[in-house]
């Protein structure tokens, strides 16, 4: 599936507005999600890359970068108490 980043994920590594890629697959594990995706070009993502070494193997491939899920709480009829967690991939 081809995706575009929609916001400056991370511009320090070329991970800006309007970046083609292609979604190879993703990776669910302790209720916790990451995209892989493989970019035109393979030096954007190599820095957000480096956290995620250990899930490089066979089905996941060093050229490949990870998108992690951004969390913002909203808050529901201005109750400091009731917060809905917002979750959604970048692109």
């Amino acid at each position: 599936m081809s995706v575009e980043l929609l916001n400056n994920y991370a511009k320090y590594d070329g991970l800006v507005n309007g970046v083609d890629g292609m979604c190879k697959t993703s990776i669910t594990s302790n209720d916790r999600t990451i995209i892989w995706i493989m970019f035109q070009s393979f030096k954007i993502g190599t820095l957000i890359g480096e956290n995620f070494n250990h899930y490089y193997n066979n089905s996941i491939e060093s050229k490949w970068t990870s998108i992690e899920p951004i969390i913002n709480n909203i808050r529901i009829d201005k109750s400091p108490s009731f917060l809905i967690p917002k979750i959604q991939f970048a692109i």
